[in-house]
This record gives C-alpha cells, sequence and structure tokens, in this order.
C-alpha cells in the first residue's frame, strides 16, 4: 500500500541511482549484464571488458574495465553521453571486444549509433572518429549524442578506482565535482551548495555502521549498532535514525519498538526526513505506538515540506480517501503534483490520470501527455517488465490531441527532464 515502511537502513538522499527522492537500487536498468565483464590479468593499460548504464533522464555511460578483484575495480576509460530526455530508454545492442592492442565499444540505442575504441600501444582513443590521448584524457562527455552533429569534449585525468560494488559512472560523479559540474554545465563555484557537512568522524562512524549492517551476520550486526550508537548519543540524526532501525528490526539488539520510536523522534525533530516518513508509517499502521491518523498525517507533512517525494505521494493518498483529514481532490493533486516533480513515477501517472479524468482540477488532456512523456523518459520506469499499462495511457492520450498540442507537452516535458538531471547531478555531490 502507498506509505510502506522503509528498511534501507542507508537511508536514501544521495544514493547512487536515485534520482530525486527515489529510493536506491529500485529498478537498476544495465545496458550490459552484467555491468563489468571480466576476464584474466591484463598487462598495462589494456582493457579486459566493458560496461554501461543510464545516469539520469538525459545521460548513459560506457567504459572500459581495466582490472577486477574482491577488492577494486579499475576502469581505463569513462564516458558520458547527454541526448535528447529518454533517447537511452530504446532496447539497447551492446558489442565489445578487447584484442591484443584493441579494444573496442560498440552500441546502439535504438537508432543511435555509438562508438568508442581504445589501442593500448598507443594510449590513443577514438570516440565517434574523434581522436583522443588516454595521457590527456580519460574521463569524456559527448553532447547531442542522438543529434545530427554529436560533440565530444575531454575532460582531463582522473582517479578511476572503484569500490566492486559501485556503479562506476554515478560514484565518479558523487565524489568528483569537475566531471560533475561538466556535465550540468556549471563551475564548481558556482554548484549548488547542501546543508553544513557533520564532523568527520561522526560521518565515518555512521558510515562503517552501514558497511557492517549490509554484510550481515550477528557480530557484524552488533559492532554497527555500538557505532550508531557512539555517534547518535553525540546528535548524529542519520546515525540515530538508523539505530532505530536497529531497534525496530531487532538487529545488533533485542528489538523494542519503544526505543526505536524513540529514536526516530529523535532524528525527526533534528529534520532527519527518513526518520520523520519512518514515524507517520508507525502512527499511521499502528507500529510500535497507537495508531493515529492524524498525528500520521502530520509527520507525512513535515517530511513532504523537506521535500520527500513518498511522503508527498503518501499525502496524496490520504486527502484523496481522508486518512486523518476530509477529502479534497483538489488538495490531493497539490501533493501529487510535488511528488511527481521530485520525480516519483506512481505520482506521476497518478497526476497524468488526474489531468485526463479532471479529477481535482479541469480536464487537461495536454498536461496528461506531458507527464506521461516525462514518465517514460526515466529509464528505471523504461526497463520495467510491467510499464505496458503506461504505454497504452499515452497511446490513448496521444489520441486525443493534434499535433500541436502533442509538441508542446514534449517541449514541456522534454524541459523538465533536463533540469530534474541538472537536479539529481547536483545532489550527487552532498
Amino acid at each position: 500500500m502507498p506509505g510502506s515502511p522503509r528498511t534501507d537502513v542507508g537511508g536514501r538522499a544521495g544514493s547512487p541511482l536515485r534520482l530525486g527522492s527515489m529510493r536506491a537500487l529500485v529498478l537498476v536498468f544495465w545496458l550490459l549484464s552484467p555491468a563489468t565483464v571480466v576476464g584474466g590479468e591484463a598487462p598495462g593499460l589494456r582493457p579486459i571488458g566493458a560496461g554501461s548504464v543510464p545516469v539520469s533522464h538525459i545521460h548513459a555511460s560506457a567504459w572500459f574495465v581495466q582490472a577486477a578483484d574482491q577488492s577494486t575495480k579499475r576502469l581505463t576509460l569513462v564516458v558520458f553521453l547527454e541526448g535528447t530526455p529518454g533517447w537511452h530508454t530504446k532496447t539497447p545492442d551492446f558489442r565489445w571486444n578487447t584484442g591484443d592492442t584493441m579494444a573496442t565499444i560498440n552500441m546502439n540505442v535504438g537508432q543511435t549509433p555509438i562508438q568508442v575504441a581504445y589501442r593500448s600501444d598507443t594510449r590513443g582513443v577514438r570516440i565517434l572518429d574523434r581522436a583522443f590521448t588516454l595521457a590527456s584524457d580519460n574521463v569524456y562527455l559527448v553532447s547531442g549524442i542522438d543529434g545530427p552533429a554529436p560533440v565530444v569534449k575531454g575532460m582531463g585525468v582522473h582517479d578511476l578506482a572503484f569500490e566492486p560494488k559501485d556503479n562506476p559512472a554515478v560514484a565518479l560523479l558523487a565524489r568528483n565535482a569537475l566531471v560533475r559540474n561538466a556535465l550540468i554545465g556549471e563551475s564548481p563555484e558556482g554548484a549548488a551548495k547542501g546543508p553544513p557537512r557533520a564532523p568527520a568522524d561522526l560521518t565515518a562512524l555512521d558510515r562503517q555502521g552501514i558497511e557492517l549492517l549490509r554484510k550481515g551476520g550477528a557480530e557484524n550486526d552488533r559492532a554497527a549498532c555500538e557505532l550508531f550508537r557512539k555517534a547518535a548519543a553525540r546528535g548524529y540524526a542519520p546515525a540515530q535514525y538508523r539505530l532505530g532501525y536497529c531497534y525496530e528490526a531487532g538487529r545488533g539488539v533485542d528489538q523494542d519498538l519503544l526505543a526505536a520510536h524513540q529514536w526516530f523522534r529523535k532524528a525527526a525533530d533534528q529534520d532527519q526526513v527518513d526518520a520523520q516518513y519512518k514515524l507517520a508509517y508507525c502512527f499511521r499502521v499502528g507500529l510500535g505506538v497507537v495508531a493515529d491518523s492524524t498525528v500520521a498525517l502530520s509527520w507525512y507533512i513535515r517530511a513532504g515540506e523537506n521535500g520527500d517525494a513518498e511522503a508527498q505521494s503518501v499525502l496524496g493518498y490520504m486527502h484523496a480517501t481522508g486518512q486523518g483529514v476530509r477529502v479534497d481532490p483538489a488538495r490531493a493533486l497539490a501533493w501529487f503534483l510535488k511528488a511527481a516533480e521530485n520525480g516519483m513515477p506512481a505520482a506521476q501517472l497518478e497526476v497524468a490520470r488526474r489531468y485526463r479524468d479532471g479529477d481535482g482540477i479541469a480536464q487537461d488532456l495536454t498536461s496528461a501527455y506531458q507527464w506521461l512523456v516525462i514518465l517514460l523518459a526515466d529509464p528505471d520506469v523504461s526497463a520495467a517488465k510491467n510499464r505496458g499499462p503506461a504505454d497504452e495511457f499515452i497511446r490513448s492520450v496521444e489520441s486525443r490531441l493534434d499535433e500541436g498540442s502533442r509538441a508542446r507537452a514534449v517541449a514541456t516535458a522534454h524541459q523538465f527532464c533536463r533540469a530534474y538531471a541538472r537536479r539529481y547531478i547536483e545532489k550527487l555531490g552532498r
């Protein structure tokens, strides 16, 4: 049901594949599966595999793998590809080869051909027939990839070593301001600034605890909880939320829903959005507290006003069905719109339906079509096996619009997707 409990102990803000407030790793769409294909050890800089993955509504990526084992993954080069919103949702044909001296990627995404080649003997790079050298650039950006005249730009030499579990393209954007801002046309000095960072020792405790929980096992769980407790005792809200999770789930400590609630409340009072959402859910269903839809609504509102797309979507359903508040279709649409603007696919579909049906607003087929175009430009949604209803929905609305209305809807949708991709990439560095 809408408003399901949160069990991602890492939280969701700034997670690798999350757009806006979407949960991390929900529907990962790899153009090559697995993303890294490796063979035996190779001398020098000779690639041993290749991979590719969408990054945002307008960006994808491709790379050569130089080495990979249980401790690290090292790439030879990375190419970011930027095109029209949704260009990379077409069925891909990814082919790669590594010879004695030549490594190649030949990829077609729909009708868009992409070629990348690297010679290990000369360190020469060719991207769409443009020549470069690895001595000058190991990260590249191709703009207008699906247009008539793509532009290829080298972005310098950067560290391309990653954790084995990393999505290399997203991890590189998260840690490298120069590359991140090149994709959005912004200088590092002009990039959007996030909230002040917490002391490094607290974030380190929290990060170590997350890694231990992800490894699993009773000893790791106990050690993780102690790390969270140390940071939580010093007022670090993310660790307070995660300690609450440990008590709720009984991981590393005896299950204690009252203690979980107390830690969630400490974090929520500091505007920790996952804790605010969790408190809302607990009051909505009576988890560790007496169910109270009015109190649940107040916490969902705090989380929603704090930018949480899932909370905003739940608020739409609560106003639509009269949970803790009177039925108000117009207010429901307002909250669904906020969630849709924050990248929540279910809310985007609901907004489109309401515009189509005139539910809470005057019927507006152009706006309905616009939100369906946005929805299907999301690579996660386009990769989903159950996207059939959305395809049928967009065809039914499209058939009722004239060519001019469809063109205006597409133009507005693409403008939104570009702005949304920019916001997502900016947030990766926070």
